[in-house]
Parts: C-alpha cells; structure tokens; sequence
C-alpha cells in the first residue's frame, strides 16, 4: 500500500533550550498536546550511538501525549512513531538560526527569566507552527484511527 496525504498542523514552544519542549500536533482531525523532554541536551544526544533497548529509548526521549485532559499511554510503535514525529519537527526548530539566535543576549535572558528581565517579572517564549500536509504509512494511518486516537484520515 502507498503512503497517504493527511492535513496537520504542528506547534512547539521551547520549554528550556535544547532540554524541553511542548506543544500541539493536529492530525485527523484531533488535536493532541504533547511534552517532549530529552535526557540530554540535544548536542550530547546526538553525539550517542542509536539503541534498541526500549527502557534507554524512553528515557533519553520523554514524551507524554494528551488529548484533552486525558493521558495517552502508548506502545511501543506508538512511542517511537510520535518521538519520530514530534522530534524530528522540535529538532528543526532548535536548530532554526532565528531560534539558536533568540535565545542569546537579553531576549535569551528574558526566555530563562534570567537577570534584570527575569528580575523586573518580564518573560517571552518562543515558538514555531507549522501547517500542511505529511505523508504516513498505511501502519501509521491504522494506528492513529484507532479509538485512543480516534483521527479520521481519508482513503487514498
């Protein structure tokens, strides 16, 4: 079988450079909020070799996926479709030139609520969005019509 085309929308906001992140992906027709922390800055990420064992998986990329006020448990595809997905678009914007330059000087500083801004009670955030289409395996586009997700995605 093909891949198929669906509408997304994805959004991410720096939490704590290179560390954190957290957003929203709509797929389906629903929207999910999402988490994703890494064990390690991203720089030391992704200077380590890959692995397969599930248990350091998990815990060098944390993600927590909700729709609405409920927690999604996923499996392990589950897991690794959504780190895939959701990583390899907060990875983007990480190493975006206008975020690598956003978060030096004062408007870093006012992001980490750092110095006279983080002092004076001022803040920013940071954020990217990103709407079109994606292309998704028959496997994915199964997974994601199930109930838990409940995403409608048209037939080729």
């Amino acid at each position: 079988m093909t891949q198929r085309s669906v509408e997304i929308e994805r959004y991410v906001e720096q939490v704590v450079d290179g560390r954190h992140y957290k957003g929203h992906v709509t797929v389906g027709g629903n929207r999910f909020d999402y988490e994703l922390a890494f064990a390690l800055p991203v720089e030391a990420l992704l200077k380590l070799e890959a692995t397969t064992d599930d248990t350091e998986f998990r815990r060098r990329f944390q993600v927590t996926l909700r729709r609405g006020d409920e927690s999604i448990a996923l499996t392990r595809d589950e897991y690794g479709f959504f780190v895939d997905f959701l990583g390899s678009f907060v990875l983007r914007f990480y190493e975006h030139a206008q975020t690598r330059d956003a978060n030096q000087g004062g408007l870093g500083a006012m992001i980490r609520g750092e110095g006279l801004f983080g002092v004076d009670g001022m803040s920013a955030r940071i954020g990217m969005n990103e709407t079109g289409t994606c292309r998704l395996t028959p496997a994915a586009c199964e997974m994601l019509t199930q109930p838990k997700f409940g995403c409608v995605i048209p037939s080729a």
